[in-house]
């Protein structure tokens, strides 16, 4: 088993960390979120716009630009029939 390594406020806050990498300007940076709220408030398409937006590589997204384009995964918990369709 490995041994617990713990590190000191101040080698905390000396540590010089990469700085984030923003895929959306101040808004998205890399990284797994959970977009959550009100049926029916719009949520899956939101999310599947903002995908496409980036994997394609579009410029701007709303009122934010995008930094980046790179590749994109979106994972569903509920599906309903009529969405693929949509698509």
């Amino acid at each position: 088993m490995e041994q617990f390594n713990s590190k000191s406020c101040e080698e905390i806050m000396t540590t010089v960390y990469k700085p984030v990498e923003f895929v959306v300007d101040g808004l998205l940076a890399q990284g797994l979120y959970i977009l959550a709220g009100a049926p029916k408030a719009g949520k899956s398409w939101l999310a599947l716009d903002m995908c496409l937006s980036i994997a394609k590589g579009e410029k701007n997204f709303r009122p934010k630009n995008f930094t980046r384009n790179c590749s994109v995964s979106v994972f569903r918990g509920q599906l309903r029939k009529n969405t693929k369709q949509a698509l």
